[in-house]
């Protein structure tokens, strides 16, 4: 595997970990009066094999807001709205096709946990790997 899909993975295990950690301390500033997807549940996801099920269903059905908001685990390094949007359009823009083809081949594969249980790593050979992290709430996410 090359170098890209490496980081392209590593984004979306990192992703889930950091936005569903950080939910409690963040202002939700998305409209609640707009309506899930048909299919698409708000429940998440308690072990990593459904994290990247949750992930998948998000990335094909288009809901990168969501992915972003709820699987990303580094938002605390966003510093302003600007820079949460410009991650959003890029996986939308640039990163979508390339991240359902990974995130299709990582479902089928049983992930090794680290030592301490919070690490989630899915070889998918060539040496390269996607991780999901365990947030200080239990939650798997994805970091770029």
């Amino acid at each position: 595997m090359n170098r890209p899909f490496l980081v392209i993975a590593s984004i979306f295990l990192v992703l889930p970990l950091i936005a569903c950690g950080s939910e409690s301390g963040r202002t939700d500033k998305r409209d609640t009066a707009v309506q899930e997807p048909v299919g698409l549940s708000r429940e998440m996801p308690t072990t990593p094999e459904a994290t990247v099920a949750r992930l998948l269903e998000l990335a094909e059905a288009g809901e990168w807001e969501t992915y972003v908001d709820d699987f990303y685990g580094e938002t605390h390094k966003f510093t302003d709205k600007g820079e949460r949007d410009l991650l959003v359009s890029r996986f939308r823009d640039d990163w979508g096709q390339r991240v359902i083809e990974n995130l299709r081949q990582v479902k089928d594969i049983e992930p090794q946990l680290s030592g301490d249980g919070r690490n989630a790593m899915f070889e998918l050979g060539d040496d390269s790997r996607f991780t999901l992290y365990k947030d200080d709430e239990g939650r798997w996410k994805f970091h770029l």
